[in-house]
């Protein structure tokens, strides 16, 4: 390989890198915003009851360590997904905090959370857990609700192999989500439903933009 592409091949991949770490922190980032500020801004919350599907998946404070893996799934999103699909996953994200946020603020919720078993291992991260995270914001879970749309953009182009992987750890922080009460299986379904009309909805604005494109040419 000559110095000249090498050159040009690191230059690419330099630009590639500041464009997602960028299209990360501006959809990223804006979840942050409103996720802070509907919290601040919302009413007392409505205890959410638990289904019995909640009553049987025992607390573990463990799961902490899938919960805390979505830290490493959104990044994760944004470096491996196709750089056509990465200002997408950016937008889905900022929609879908947008609508969980009108929820937030229309019907605030929270549950009833287990005490802190302090004298594990896991104490120390579960009680700096409920000082850095809302206690309400529940409905919709906006964990689970990044979580579907980081594996939907990564979804694509990648072999049989590389799909399960992905779909595992988004099965793992589903169910640590559960297993460490910090939402419950309404909070999970109402997440799946917000992906599901953000998606659609990015679909519908990506086929209408090419028409228009279309058109113009």
């Amino acid at each position: 390989m000559s110095g000249g592409m090498a050159m040009s091949l690191q230059a690419s991949w330099r630009q590639s890198l500041a464009y997602r770490l960028w299209w990360m922190a501006w959809g990223w980032g804006t979840v942050g915003v409103v996720y802070s500020l509907t919290d601040y801004w919302q009413g007392a919350g409505h205890v959410v009851p638990e289904t019995w599907l909640d009553q049987v998946i025992s607390y573990d404070q463990s799961a902490i360590v899938g919960y805390l893996s979505f830290f490493v799934l959104i990044p994760a999103a944004y470096l491996f997904a196709e750089l056509s699909r990465v200002r997408m996953l950016a937008r889905q994200m900022q929609w879908g905090a947008l609508f969980c946020g009108a929820i937030y603020l229309l019907y605030p919720t929270t549950i009833v959370y287990p005490p802190i078993e302090l004298g594990t291992w896991t104490g120390p991260w579960v009680t700096w857990l409920l000082h850095i995270d809302s206690s309400q914001n529940c409905v919709p879970s906006l964990h689970i609700l990044l979580s579907l749309l980081a594996v939907h953009a990564v979804w694509h182009r990648k072999s049989w192999w590389v799909k399960s992987g992905y779909a595992g750890w988004l099965v793992w922080i589903t169910y640590t989500v559960l297993q460490l009460k910090r939402h419950l299986l309404i909070d999970v379904m109402a997440a799946v439903v917000v992906a599901i009309v953000v998606i659609a909805l990015s679909a519908y604005w990506r086929a209408n933009r090419a028409g228009v494109q279309g058109d113009a040419d």
